[in-house]
């Protein structure tokens, strides 16, 4: 028996609360049979997909027969009301529209109307450089010129509109040459195995492409997006902050004097500038963070509902995140804790995956910083629990030996030596059981299985410190902690002092 397809429990979750309103509004316009609205609240109930589970609410709310036929009408008529409702903010799909109407408008012969609409999408794909729809429409108005074809027609094509095409193909061609570059940069940083060192190696022989070494081989302003964007990952993987910083600058000062409101433009722009926002941390520029920051928050309370999807909303909380991660940096926890506050609905609501992960991490870092446990256990559980979640693995697995270090903060010893063992266990089984997290979960389990006196403690909380120091060799052994620094946090068990107590002094160089 076919198993049901679960695209359209994806589609409808994919829908923001606003959206869903929305729909529902349009699907009342639509018609009288609003069977298909139950569905859609049917399947909208559900945490997963689960086809016998809509059938019993269905039984409940009133059955609807021939359910697959159903289901294939809701699903077109979320794309329907989509289309409809973005409209008015996509130049994509408003193009798509045109081109359609001109090839209907081409079938009836209707030429000087098919003209009309040719030069309304032509002047609307020039105005948002989208050169695929351009070439497109360009076509059509060869074809249009040529099926009523007289002299006048025919000479304007050969002196101009053979010129036109010939421009909009060479763009399309640069477009393409910096796709190929952007490919390789992503399988350089997402999909590449090798040491840092070659991976520094790959990156420079990616700066030594004559498409990445001359900025005026980037021909038109999507080409040159993308340049900016390219360079700026590029710079940001080797850590040259400053060229990161100033190649970024030109990115969100390129988008801004040609503004759009494509979805995708929209999201680089955002995603911009929470890189440059890092680079400028480790710049120490800290005090134009803000400025930053803010261009964001105006950007988001100054677009229109519509325009707001999940996507971008997922660009600007991942902009949010990185500055509440440059805070717990800075040690203004009270700042972090606010930041994080005033997000925590809209994470829940809109937030991806990813982004939920790293907030909920960073809720985890600020609460055992500020001394309260019992919330950084809730938050880091709260990531544990989401082990389904296969974004940020990295961040999951040190969570699960965090979370054994906040156990050790609340005192609840006899827990402590089972768990290290199945977080160890675990980290193992997953190929991540690196050197660090094998000595602190070693340590913790033999802390918690012997009863010594506060003289002992300090002498091996002394000693991990020196194992430690040389367990860390590899510059890259110092992030696997994301933001913690474990070596303070053990200086404070030496020192009977609070973690911030110890950061505070290592700040002012004590």
């Amino acid at each position: 028996m076919k198993t049901p397809s679960p695209d359209l429990y994806r589609i409808i979750k994919s829908l923001s609360s606003q959206e869903k309103r929305y729909f529902k509004l349009f699907a009342k316009e639509e018609g009288d049979d609003l069977s298909y609205v139950r569905l859609f609240d049917a399947i909208d109930s559900l945490e997963f997909y689960d086809e016998s589970k809509v059938m019993q609410i269905l039984e409940k709310k009133g059955k609807i027969k021939n359910l697959s036929r159903v289901k294939n009408y809701l699903q077109e008529t979320i794309f329907k009301f989509l289309e409809q409702h973005y409209s008015d903010y996509s130049v994509a799909v408003e193009l798509q529209r045109l081109i359609q109407r001109i090839e209907i408008l081409f079938s009836k012969r209707l030429f000087g109307l098919a003209s009309k609409t040719i030069q309304k999408a032509e002047q609307l794909a020039t105005k948002a450089q989208r050169n695929t729809y351009l070439l497109l429409i360009q076509h059509w108005k060869y074809q249009v010129d040529f099926e009523n074809a007289n002299e006048k027609n025919l000479n304007t094509y050969l002196k101009e509109g053979y010129f036109a095409e010939q421009q909009t193909i060479e763009v399309c061609k640069n477009i393409v040459e910096y796709r190929r570059l952007n490919t390789r940069l992503m399988l350089i940083t997402s999909f590449s195995n090798v040491d840092s060192k070659a991976r520094e190696r790959e990156f420079k022989n990616l700066l030594a492409d004559p498409y990445l070494k001359d900025e005026s081989k980037a021909i038109a302003i999507p080409t040159k997006e993308l340049y900016y964007k390219i360079l700026g990952h590029i710079y940001f993987w080797l850590q040259d902050w400053k060229k990161c910083f100033e190649t970024k600058k030109r990115s969100i000062e390129l988008f801004e004097k040609f503004p759009s409101e494509e979805q995708s433009q929209l999201t680089d722009y955002i995603l911009d500038i929470g890189t440059a926002m890092g680079a400028l941390y480790y710049l120490g520029k800290t005090n134009e963070l803000l400025f930053y920051k803010n261009k964001v928050e105006r950007l988001m309370q100054d677009l229109p509902p519509k325009v707001k999807t999940a996507r971008i909303y997922n660009a600007y909380m991942n902009v949010t995140n990185n500055y509440i991660s440059t805070l717990v940096l800075l040690l203004d926890m009270k700042e972090a804790l606010k930041e994080s506050e005033k997000l925590s609905s809209d994470i829940q609501k809109y937030g991806m995956e990813d982004s939920i992960r790293i907030f909920n991490y960073h809720f985890c870092l600020i609460c055992f910083h500020m001394g309260d446990f019992h919330k950084a256990l809730r938050y880091s559980n709260k990531i544990i629990n989401s082990e389904k979640n296969q974004s940020r693995l990295d961040i999951f697995n040190w969570v699960k030996v965090l979370n054994v270090l906040v156990h050790y903060e609340l005192g609840n010893e006899d827990l402590l030596a089972p768990l290290c063992k199945s977080t160890a266990n675990y980290l193992l089984k997953k190929e991540a059981l690196n050197p660090v997290y094998k000595l602190l979960l070693d340590f913790i389990s033999a802390i918690s299985l012997a009863e010594f006196s506060e003289s002992e403690k300090k002498k091996r909380f002394t000693e991990l410190k020196k194992e430690l120091d040389k367990t860390i060799s590899d510059p890259g052994d110092k992030e696997v902690m994301y933001d913690f620094d474990i070596r303070s946090w053990i200086i404070s068990k030496v020192e009977k002092r609070t973690l911030m107590e110890v950061l505070r002094d290592k700040a002012k160089g004590k």
